[in-house]
């Protein structure tokens, strides 16, 4: 059991059941309470109040963020692994 806010990385492009992806998105407070009850607004202000900002943990290359990173490629020399982060436990 992964503890609500703990960040795990994977050698696959399926997000488990309870995580999201960390990629800078913003989810609903309402449907993800307890995530937002762990983290807040740390990682960014949403565009509105009833929505906060998931960590954005793509790599960037060239001081730009790739957007749809492919797992198992590599990026400034590092083989990329999905980071998701656990919604609910």
């Amino acid at each position: 059991m992964n503890q609500i806010g703990s960040v795990i990385y994977l050698a696959t492009d399926k997000i488990p059941y309870g995580f999201l992806p960390c990629n800078g998105q913003e989810v609903f407070k309402d449907t993800n309470f307890l995530l937002y009850r762990a983290i807040g607004d740390v990682f960014g202000t949403p565009s509105t109040p009833q929505f906060f900002v998931l960590p954005d943990l793509r790599p960037i290359v060239n001081g730009e963020r790739i957007e749809n990173p492919v797992v198992g490629e590599e990026y400034n020399g590092i083989t990329w692994l999905l980071p998701c982060i656990c919604g609910t436990n």
